[in-house]
């Protein structure tokens, strides 16, 4: 189901085992585990493992479809505002939202994050499709204008260009995890 507003939020049970929340429902999915590396000084977890094998725009286009017997791991943290893919998805999923638009953007690389796209002020960032995550269990859809925030280009000319920017990033650092916060 789509998430009522942008809010993720992790409850604990007890230092294993918690309730995932997006926006104002709560459930429960078993397939997710926490990351054994990831806790705090009071042996709380901070981020969550759940397998997805696939992603799919509301137009039912799959970005990638890895299969039920191979698939990929989404990891929830809750200190974060974007989302963080391979460079390869990412390029997959930059090049598909371009096609479903009808437009074509630049690629950005902001040091910390990694690439991302810029698109001119043109776009209009309401016709951004939603995307569905395939996670074992469940199939969480995340609104696609979420992802994509105002922002000056000072690169572009020499009076600089206003348009929006992506919070999805492919950062060549990250193997195999696509991280969401």
């Amino acid at each position: 189901q789509a998430i009522d507003h942008k809010s993720v939020s992790i409850k604990y049970l007890a230092t294993d085992r918690g309730v995932i929340k997006f926006g104002d429902r709560e459930n429960s999915f078993p397939s997710c585990k926490p990351n054994e590396n990831e806790k705090n000084a009071n042996g709380i977890y901070l981020r969550w493992n759940c397998p997805y094998y696939g992603m799919v725009l509301s137009n039912g286009t799959y970005i990638y479809n890895f299969g039920e017997d191979a698939p990929q791991t989404v990891q929830f943290e809750t200190v974060l505002d974007i989302v963080q893919l391979p460079e390869g998805p990412a390029s997959q999923l930059f090049v598909a939202l371009q096609e479903f638009l009808g437009i074509e953007c630049r690629t950005l690389l902001l040091k910390g994050k990694g690439k991302t796209m810029f698109c001119n002020s043109a776009m209009d960032i309401d016709r951004i499709p939603d995307f569905t995550l395939k996670v074992k269990g469940f199939d969480m859809t995340l609104p696609g204008k979420e992802f994509f925030e105002p922002y000056f280009d000072e690169t572009m000319g020499k009076n600089g260009e206003h348009g929006y920017i992506s919070k999805i990033f492919g950062n060549k650092n990250t193997n195999r995890v696509m991280r969401l916060g």
